[in-house]
């Protein structure tokens, strides 16, 4: 008789362990297109997948630095004014915001505290409620009930006859039930008096903190075809994964809405089936503001009905939903001759975050969209699935570009399918100068890039320009003036060793991939002919990685210590000035250069060297830190009819002209930089750009 129990009892586990294996699964993933326009103590997060049972769902939180003092939080509503989330967002001046809590027609059954005063005290019967409050800076969530004196308690537990104290938070907005406590999930859902269709599947809103710092508010959409929305405990495993510690539920199902950077978040399901351009009007709302507002980039939207957008072929107005805007989207069959176009009259030129807004259809849209996007000599081609639910009610980020008011962005249908044009955004990277018209040659230039003596890596900022160049500046060619090590007094060979390779993964290498051409002279820190064993180590170094530097040169015979090369049709002389002499033998070779055919028909002519012939910074104006000779020097660029003479060791920008020559003295990547010749103003990092 035993045998048969033991059996029984196997394949009950067997049974068992698939279920306990399943989860929600989600892969989070940062929103570009709302972070770039929100603080860093900001950010939020969406991602499109699957519950337990393979039904779709789609989710969004957002995570709130509160020690950032710029922030302010309240709670915003009413008794009896009714208004979506984002009207209260808009009056509050909001970066973002969630609903609040549950509401009659005319009162709010959830508890509202605004600014310290009790607008709604919240739940007086005989059952507490979750809530969640801001208690000198610091959130905290709670059992609440008010039947004494209307004044919000807090409980310790949801029995209304737990111990309690009054609640003395400035802000507040209630909810129920509490889904986290204390790490653990702790859905008091019959506690509080929840029951019946409350307990399913539905859109849902919850806040919740990960320490006193640490605010995460999430909201789960529902009722539609890209969500099915979230139970009480599912939600609270969500929000217990994302790192929530305390969490309670909000008012959900149609209330349920984010705002987030002047944009709607989610896709609220007010209507049947969700539409972010219908939101239900709540008695109140979380609203997060900023008490000083910082100068950013205004978003530039281009919609359909704009001058700017312009159609080839056979076009209508498509009856989705979510379309951005007043206008609906626009819909075409994909063919050669269905086109969309946006012109960029009007922006300046600048690097921006370009995105785009469609309508997701996922049985008729095309699963391959091309984006072209034609600028100066140019195209690149970005593709968009405007099929997947994963890509619905928001600006889908096609990359960042330096974009200019000549460019155009086209849209066409790749494969079999319609295809969707709505609008298309440019947000103007923070802290991104506007750059002029690029010319026949776009040169970066940077210079001493090294810090401490010996040293094998480098300053943060040296890495953040190497990052930005392709990113941002995107040149032709990168120059650097000198110093890209910190040698003059090395003479281990391990050490020198570990010198060039940091050197080379931090500089070169990125270089390298990004196809960037690089060109430099030998600085006084680099192996000047004065120090032999660096002198020599810097020169088998280079001849080992000359095919890193991507250069067409035209005499490599002395390379790296002097020779010449040509970058779209302008003529480069590298000579050694790693110290205040140029020697003759190099002075000889120079004049030979310039007789070369390539010299002789180039559009512009360059030498580059470290040490400068006139000096500009402070602690620099002295002897052995200036060429010598300079006034003869300086004739000899000007009878070749030389343009600029860049230098670096200075550890200052300044350009400049004297005669007919043009003078780049480069600031400091590195350490060090120094401020100009009788000026007080503090010295600054560089890197400079150059347009031919």
């Amino acid at each position: 008789m035993k045998a048969p129990k033991l059996i029984i009892s196997i394949l009950g586990l067997l049974l068992f362990l698939p279920l306990q294996a399943q989860k929600i699964n989600l892969n989070w993933q940062p929103r570009k297109d709302l972070n770039i326009n929100l603080p860093a103590s900001i950010k939020i997060y969406d991602a499109y997948g699957t519950l337990p049972d393979n039904k779709p769902v789609r989710a969004m939180y957002a995570t709130v630095d509160l020690s950032d003092e710029n922030l302010k939080l309240r709670s915003i509503g009413s008794n009896t004014i009714r208004e979506t989330t984002k009207e209260t967002y808009n009056r509050g001046n909001g970066i973002l915001a969630i609903n609040g809590g549950y509401f009659a027609s005319n009162s709010s059954v959830s508890a509202i505290i605004q600014d310290g005063e009790v607008i709604a005290p919240g739940p007086s019967n005989e059952i507490s409620r979750g809530a969640f409050g801001m208690k000198n800076g610091v959130p905290e969530i709670a059992w609440v009930n008010s039947r004494e004196n209307d004044i919000p308690k807090k409980l310790t537990s949801p029995d209304i006859h737990s111990a309690s104290e009054n609640w003395d938070v400035s802000q507040a907005v209630g909810g129920g039930p509490i889904l986290l406590k204390n790490g653990k999930i702790n859905v008091t859902d019959k506690e509080e008096g929840f029951k019946g269709s409350h307990l399913a599947r539905h859109p849902r809103s919850a806040i919740g903190y990960k320490d006193k710092n640490t605010l995460i508010i999430m909201v789960v959409d529902g009722r539609q075809e890209a969500s099915a929305g979230v139970s009480l405990g599912e939600l609270a495993q969500l929000m217990l994964d994302v790192g929530a510690k305390d969490a309670v539920n909000l008012d959900g199902g149609g209330s349920s809405a984010m705002v987030a950077a002047n944009e709607v978040v989610n896709i609220p399901a007010d209507i049947t089936g969700g539409n972010r351009n219908s939101l239900r009007k709540n008695a109140g709302a979380l609203v997060i503001a900023e008490t000083q507002v910082p100068q950013r980039p205004k978003p530039i939207i281009f919609d359909t009905e704009n001058r700017n957008y312009f159609e080839t072929g056979i076009w209508n107005s498509s009856n989705q939903v979510n379309y951005y805007g007043e206008s609906a989207s626009r819909v075409a069959t994909s063919n050669k001759i269905n086109k969309a176009f946006y012109t960029f009259e009007g922006i300046e030129r600048n690097n921006y975050q370009l995105a785009s807004w469609f309508t997701v259809n996922t049985q008729n849209n095309s699963e391959r969209i091309n984006y072209i996007l034609h600028s100066e000599g140019k195209s690149d081609t970005l593709v968009i699935n405007q099929k997947s639910l994963d890509n619905l009610g928001k600006w889908n980020v096609l990359g960042n570009f330096e974009i200019s008011p000549r460019d155009t962005l086209e849209i066409i249908g790749a494969t079999k399918g319609k295809f969707i044009a709505d609008a298309i955004r440019l947000v103007a990277k923070k802290g991104s100068p506007v750059l002029p018209k690029r010319g026949d040659l776009r040169i970066a230039v940077i210079s001493d890039l090294n810090s401490g003596l010996g040293a094998a890596n480098y300053e943060w900022q040296v890495d953040s320009i190497i990052n930005r160049i392709p990113k941002i500046w995107q040149p032709d060619l990168v120059i650097c003036g000198g110093d890209m090590v910190a040698g003059m007094g090395v003479s281990e060979t391990a050490q020198l060793q570990n010198m060039w390779n940091g050197f080379k993964k931090h500089i070169i290498e990125p270089l390298h991939k990004e196809k960037i051409p690089f060109a430099f002279t030998l600085g006084n820190h680099d192996g000047p002919r004065s120090y032999p064993v660096e002198h020599k180590f810097a020169k088998n170094f280079w001849k080992e990685n000359i095919n890193k530097t991507g250069l067409h040169f035209i005499d490599d015979s002395n390379f790296p210590n002097y020779y010449s090369f040509i970058a779209k049709n302008n003529f480069f002389v590298s000579w050694e000035a790693s110290s205040s002499k140029i020697t003759e033998e190099n002075l000889e070779w120079l004049e030979k250069q310039f007789q070369t055919p390539e010299a002789k028909k180039a559009t512009h002519r360059f030498v580059i060297g470290h040490m400068p012939l006139y000096s500009v910074a402070q602690e620099r104006d002295s002897k052995g830190n200036v060429l010598e000779n300079a006034k003869e020097l300086q004739h000899l660029l000007e009878k070749y009819k030389v343009k600029t003479y860049i230098s670096g060791h200075q550890h200052a920008y300044y350009p400049g002209k004297r005669g007919k020559l043009e003078f780049l003295n480069t600031g400091a990547a590195g350490s060090g930089p120094r401020s100009w010749l009788t000026q007080s103003q503090k010295p600054v990092s560089t890197i400079n750009n150059g347009y031919f």
